[in-house]
């Protein structure tokens, strides 16, 4: 085999190669326009707890509706919360400009909001 012949082959893969990793670059940009999710804000976890390994509490707001939700070996809804001042209270607590001065953590107030279910319930 000539030298030449040889060089040839090698710059034969080098451009294969080339053409490889631009597909795939290509492929890979195409998909994640693809699989790219845009927030509208519609959408937001509040807050959260981690009650365990894999288990949890989530805040939720969806649109202007606030949820409680379980998250565990299963989802689950806990709360949906209506009371118009419980939903002041949670905009005041998560809103951006928070200060130390606004109230109680969300654990203290999820606490108090399951105590107060709990002796709802217990009502019944």
């Amino acid at each position: 085999m000539s030298r030449w012949a040889y060089i040839g082959e090698i710059f034969l893969v080098m451009v294969i190669l080339c053409v490889l990793v631009i597909g795939a670059i290509a492929l890979i940009k195409l998909l994640n326009k693809k699989m790219s999710v845009t927030s509208n804000n519609t959408m937001e976890v509040v807050d959260s707890l981690s009650i365990g390994p894999n288990k949890g509490l989530y805040l939720v707001r969806v649109v202007s509706k606030y949820y409680l939700i379980g998250i565990g070996d299963s989802v689950n809804l806990l709360k949906e919360i209506n009371d118009p001042d419980e939903v002041d209270l949670i905009e005041e607590i998560s809103s951006p400009l928070q200060s130390s001065s606004v109230g109680d953590s969300f654990a203290d107030n999820l606490i108090q909001q399951l105590n107060k279910f709990k002796s709802d319930s217990k009502g019944e």
